[in-house]
């Protein structure tokens, strides 16, 4: 698969796999594969790890319409990769916030799910924002968040 414009790093670290699950804006799976996922602006994540299978979602900010999104609400796509998961108990979750990182904490304790880390980006003003992409190894249970600020490593 070849993806144009993305980080170098990133391309980099992707040609070190095997395979990986590219993941749309407004969208999540479940894999025991690497799941990637680019262009968060406002958006933020919420990464779920059950063993070596974990999930990856990227959620619109609330009130912003995004085309392709298939859930309105956070609560939505948890709901989805516990499903895809098949067990709700024991599941931990690394909060990647954009503009609602606090609101994808509170959904995390709602579901039950033990947060183990979170990262929040501060964007006052439309111009300040960078985009970031996301790859996530669950049989790893490594984050790797490539923003601007350079790689953040995150680990379950």
């Amino acid at each position: 698969m070849e993806l144009r414009g993305i980080r170098p790093e990133l391309k980099e670290d992707l040609a070190k796999l095997y395979g990986f699950k590219l993941i749309g804006e407004g969208d999540c799976d479940v894999s025991d594969m690497p799941l990637v996922s680019l262009g968060y602006l406002s958006c933020g994540a919420i990464v779920i790890l059950n063993g070596s299978v974990g999930g990856l979602s990227h959620i619109p900010p609330k009130d912003a319409y995004i085309e392709s999104a298939i859930y309105d609400h956070p609560e939505e796509y948890v709901e989805d990769m516990i499903k895809e998961i098949g067990r709700a108990d024991g599941l931990r979750a690394i909060v990647i916030g954009g503009t609602e990182g606090k609101r994808l904490e509170a959904v995390c304790r709602r579901y039950k799910l033990e947060l183990v880390d979170a990262v929040h980006f501060k964007e006052d003003s439309y111009p300040a924002r960078s985009e970031r992409d996301i790859l996530f190894t669950p049989a790893d249970g490594e984050v790797y968040i490539y923003a601007p600020e350079g790689k953040i490593v995150k680990r379950f």
